[in-house]
């Protein structure tokens, strides 16, 4: 699902985001890197030109964007939480997929290890946990967990 929602964005605009697209392959994969410079920055360079060019990318549409920027406190909202009843339904999808995230994390720290870099499973596990509880009592509906891909980002270059 994640590689299809990423397709389909990549082909709303082909104009703007198929030769980036190809860029980051081509680092990925190929190894394709230009000395002493991020490996994604030359495909947000390119996009953005694209965009600009291609008229995807208008002043009035950054001018919108900067009036959503600002200080934007979040609330604590626990109310779901006060009745249980309204929890409940939820409960046959929360707990497969806490077990699936557990898994992917157990998984995704291998990975890393893999890679040269060892990681305290229970810090990491307890890391993401308590980052999902407060998330989700500023409204974020997304488990926070370890990222896949640690092995592709420290072949770009990235330090720990």
């Amino acid at each position: 699902w994640l590689y299809a929602n990423t397709m389909m964005a990549e082909f709303a605009w082909p104009l703007v985001t198929i030769a980036p697209f190809f860029l980051i392959l081509s680092a990925l994969l190929a190894g394709v890197k230009i000395p002493h410079v991020p490996t994604t920055i030359l495909p947000v360079i390119v996009g953005g030109i694209l965009a600009w060019i291609s008229g995807k990318a208008t002043f009035e549409g950054v001018s919108e964007a900067a009036d959503q920027i600002g200080w934007k406190p979040a609330l604590l909202h626990l109310t779901p939480f006060q009745d249980p009843a309204r929890v409940m339904p939820y409960v046959g999808i929360a707990i497969p997929l806490a077990l699936t995230v557990a898994i992917g994390s157990i998984q995704i720290r291998a990975m890393a290890a893999n890679s040269g870099d060892e990681f305290n499973l229970r810090w990491t596990m307890v890391g993401d946990g308590l980052a999902t509880i407060v998330a989700s009592f500023f409204g974020s509906p997304w488990g926070m967990t370890v990222f896949i891909g640690h092995g592709a980002f420290k072949a770009m270059g990235a330090q720990v």
